[in-house]
């Protein structure tokens, strides 16, 4: 497995990513994509195995709280969920994160995601508009 920057090249097969998930909370993925991509702030990565991406991860650093990121997307393939890939992708944004100096990871994510991303060391800030602010520091 290679973990690794998205590339403008990925970009269509990032978007049949998310076609397979029907995923209806990530309303934009083409816009937010290619806004993600294009921004010099953003932290882009993903997984690929035996040259098929897998899962992806986006994420921005906070415009309001310098020093923090924000966590835009993570997107693991359905035939790929509950293999590690979302974890790994996390560890390796939280070693970007300590490299670069930021303060925290920030997140919202459903409830029903609650507990991943408590086994990945986050913990509960309270409601947001997808259900639970979430935060690694």
């Amino acid at each position: 497995m290679i973990i690794r920057p998205i590339t403008s090249a990925d970009q269509e097969r990032l978007l049949l990513i998310e076609e397979e998930l029907h995923d209806n909370a990530w309303k934009e993925p083409k816009t937010t994509l290619e806004q993600a991509l294009n921004s010099k702030v953003a932290i882009s990565l993903l997984a690929e195995q035996a040259g098929d991406i897998v899962a992806y991860l986006l994420a921005t650093e906070d415009q309001h709280v310098k020093g923090n990121l924000i966590v835009l997307r993570l997107a693991v393939r359905p035939a790929f969920q509950g293999q590690g890939y979302g974890s790994i992708l996390i560890a390796a944004l939280k070693d970007l994160a300590v490299q670069k100096e930021k303060n925290a990871i920030w997140i919202d994510c459903s409830e029903e995601l609650l507990s991943y991303f408590a086994q990945q060391g986050f913990r509960d800030e309270g409601e947001s508009a997808l259900g639970v602010h979430m935060v690694w520091d």
